[in-house]
């Protein structure tokens, strides 16, 4: 069938012959078109790719993707075997190694969150100015994440005038237009943040709900994550994770999932100068200094997690 990949589109029909003994088919009904005309036949779209998001507590969104940020949240890899490149870009020939990215998907009541770690030997941003809204960030190195939240399966905006795409650049440009423009703060619509790495960048994404049409944990919308490599002349590729970008009816798909059971089992014991709490099940572990608070969450702690006993007056809480 030529390879095809998630999201492409093949001319399709299905045929029933039936013939009643008398030695000839008496009647084909086709599910359409006619037979062996291929310009008549149906389009059959492999279904897109699916990822789903766990309900956490939210990460700090500062560009720097800390090992116990996105718990629970699978790894998406996007390479030159699991992903599709946009031919009309450019090439999709390229040595193993060349580019790469990593991506993790969260949310919470206010907002999803994506994270994407990218693998790239040459790092160009020549074309979009740091910190610039919607200039040409698609010629430079930067990440694309599309979302269809009404599952409309659109091609570009469609009758609705909406289309979910946010970009942001390797050296923090970005561009929301077609996403019509939502405001871009800490505390606004969406924002990202970006650093960079010894191998590439990673890049940090917030978009709040009510930007997506405020969905409710278990919905399932149209998404996509798209790679632009610049080697310093034009694009030289374009790597999406599921389908083509701008066209929806391509797209992968995102749950937000519901939040997961809450903590049990919850328990502490005493070792020589350790103390050890341990707990099952989703769970944050805060801490105060005093019993009646406040409680704030303690950095990277999962269970097991243990602390020394000689330190001052703690408590702790998992919830």
């Amino acid at each position: 069938l030529g390879n095809p990949e998630p999201g492409d589109i093949i001319g399709f029909t299905v045929a029933v012959n039936d013939d009643d003994g008398l030695g000839q088919v008496e009647r084909q009904i086709m599910w359409v078109g006619s037979t062996h005309v291929e310009a008549s036949y149906g389009n059959l779209i492999l279904a897109g790719k699916t990822y789903v998001a766990p309900k956490v507590a939210a990460p700090t969104v500062d560009g720097a993707i800390g090992p116990d940020e996105y718990p629970s949240a699978e790894t998406i890899d996007l390479n030159g075997n699991t992903g599709s490149y946009a031919t009309n870009v450019g090439d999709d020939m390229w040595e193993e190694g060349d580019h790469s990215v990593s991506a993790w998907i969260t949310h919470d009541d206010e907002a999803v969150y994506v994270a994407v770690d990218v693998v790239d030997d040459q790092i160009f941003t020549d074309s979009a100015e740091a910190g610039s809204e919607d200039g040409n960030t698609w010629e430079d190195d930067s990440i694309e994440v599309f979302f269809d939240p009404d599952d409309s399966n659109d091609n570009g905006a469609g009758p609705g005038n909406y289309e979910g795409q946010y970009v942001i650049t390797a050296n923090g440009a970005w561009r929301d237009n077609e996403a019509n423009n939502p405001t871009f703060a800490e505390d606004g619509d969406w924002f990202g943040a970006t650093t960079r790495t010894d191998a590439g960048y990673q890049i940090e994404y917030k978009v709040k709900k009510t930007a997506l049409f405020d969905p409710e944990d278990g919905v399932v919308m149209g998404f996509s994550i798209a790679l632009n490599d610049d080697d310093g002349a034009d694009r030289k590729l374009q790597l999406n994770w599921s389908g083509m970008p701008h066209s929806e009816y391509t797209y992968g798909f995102l749950e937000l999932a519901e939040a997961a059971a809450g903590p049990s089992n919850i328990a502490i014991s005493l070792a020589g100068n350790e103390i050890t709490i341990t707990w099952e099940g989703a769970g944050m572990l805060k801490q105060s200094s005093t019993v009646e608070g406040p409680y704030t969450a303690v950095d990277g702690a999962t269970s097991p997690y243990t602390t020394a006993s000689d330190q001052a007056e703690a408590y702790y809480l998992v919830e």
